[in-house]
């Protein structure tokens, strides 16, 4: 009907009030759709941004746990290899007591038979 009356007032060469009213009421509601279409475009746009994020979150999260785990092990390692060089350090300073002390039998020993 709004239509019919524009392009029927615009045929005849004037614009009534109502015409020019109901102009106004059609642009209005051309806007009011637009602006309806672009804030559900940008809410959409708005989710699949969040959606990316929470799945970049996750990623990172799951980098983190990997990565405090991979720290863990090799701390774990670090210690184990600490330990394993304090065991040896042990053993050999040991075997070198134990090669002064046959050392020094060995010259006690020489000494006794001259």
């Amino acid at each position: 009907h709004t239509l019919r009356l524009i392009v029927d007032t615009h045929a005849e060469g004037q614009w009534s009030d109502e015409a020019a009213s109901s102009l106004a009421d059609v642009s209005a509601n051309i806007c009011r759709w637009a602006l309806d279409g672009r804030a559900l475009l940008l809410a959409s746009q708005q989710k699949a941004m969040l959606d990316e994020i929470e799945s970049h979150e996750q990623l990172i999260g799951k980098l983190e746990t990997s990565h405090r785990r991979k720290l863990a092990d090799s701390h774990a390692r670090a210690f184990e290899a600490e330990q394993e060089l304090a065991r040896m350090h042990l053993a050999m300073k040991r075997q070198s007591e134990e090669q002064r002390a046959a050392v020094q039998a060995h010259m006690s020993e020489m000494r006794k038979e001259r």
